[in-house]
């Protein structure tokens, strides 16, 4: 069923989305009386089924007050654009500072930053050519960048729709994830930061210099702790279905921190002086064999860097470089 109201007010419009995980993108419209407003977008590929989902309920782009981003990734600000200059720009698109420049360029940081990253992980060049280029062609077909005409407001609430949200910072995923909480109805809307099926990934935050000085991990799992502590009703995320048990959901997610962090130490202790990308081969034997190789691998070196920042912060393992490569030792 598309739409679905999901509250008084409130519809869930659910967009496709390539590959099995996350899987459709959840996106929510919260149509008021003098306020419309649509929490996410959407792919740039996937804008007409939302335009045509929006008609069902009685609403054109034109008609949208308010696009607040979750995060910046492309099947969130993707479609933002379309909505924008088709319903002739009379909505004003919302979100997080940090997550401004991915959601108005197309890239969190040059590309460079990106060949300095997998340098240093010791990523060989012959895979560089096929990273970099990945991302930006990726982004190129599933988003057209938009202009982000206000920032977060995070000391006051947001109006949506009839409902006031409170913002809450949720920082790992991305640099400016969030959460939109609904505080009297015990309602929040977690983006990609809580998902019932699947743990997010804590991407790098790359700087300009490549490696990052943020840890992803920790923000990730700090951001968690946050919302634990909300301790909300019931979460509507942007990948599947609806959570209303979220002590669940929170123990599976640092069960397999735990466990991909105790692994990954194996890894290192098996394997000492390594680079990030030899561990990640030897952590992630299966990517060699994916159909999407390219991708799999990028993500294979950063979870395993994200975890090492973790464990070096521990005192687990210590990092050096040796001929500009980041090599990893375990710490007795």
């Amino acid at each position: 069923m598309n739409p679905s109201l999901i509250y008084p007010g409130i519809y869930r419009i659910r967009l496709p989305l390539a590959g099995k995980k996350p899987g459709p993108v959840n996106v929510y419209l919260f149509k008021g009386k003098d306020n419309i407003t649509l929490l996410d977008t959407g792919t740039d590929l996937s804008w007409r089924y939302l335009e045509s989902h929006l008609k069902k309920i009685g609403v054109c782009f034109s008609h949208i007050h308010r696009i607040i981003m979750t995060h910046g990734h492309v099947d969130h600000y993707g479609a933002a654009s379309r909505i924008f200059f088709n319903g002739k720009r009379n909505a004003t698109v919302i979100a997080h500072a940090a997550d401004r420049r991915p959601i108005e360029t197309g890239t969190d940081v040059p590309s460079d930053a990106y060949r300095r990253f997998l340098v240093a992980t010791g990523t060989p060049v012959i895979y560089h050519f096929g990273i970099v280029p990945m991302f930006f062609l990726f982004r190129k077909r599933l988003a057209r960048p938009c202009p982000v005409h206000e920032t977060l407001n995070l000391s006051e609430p947001l109006l949506m729709g009839d409902y006031r949200a409170k913002v809450i910072e949720t920082p790992g995923h991305t640099r400016g994830s969030v959460c939109l909480l609904l505080e009297k109805e015990g309602i929040l809307f977690s983006g990609d930061h809580i998902l019932p099926h699947i743990t997010p990934n804590a991407f790098p935050m790359l700087e300009k210099s490549g490696l990052p000085v943020r840890s992803s991990q920790n923000e990730f799992y700090e951001s968690l702790e946050r919302i634990k502590i909300i301790a909300p009703q019931i979460i509507y995320p942007a990948h599947g279905k609806m959570i209303r048990d979220f002590e669940s959901v929170h123990n599976m997610y640092k069960t397999c921190f735990a466990q991909r962090q105790d692994s990954i130490l194996r890894t290192v202790q098996n394997n000492p002086g390594k680079s990030i990308y030899d561990m990640a081969r030897i952590h992630f034997p299966e990517i060699s064999g994916s159909r999407r190789f390219i991708l799999d691998l990028y993500l294979a070196v950063s979870e395993v860097y994200t975890h090492i920042q973790v464990l070096e912060k521990l005192g687990r393992v210590r990092t050096l470089f040796t001929n500009r490569i980041l090599l990893v030792e375990y710490i007795q």
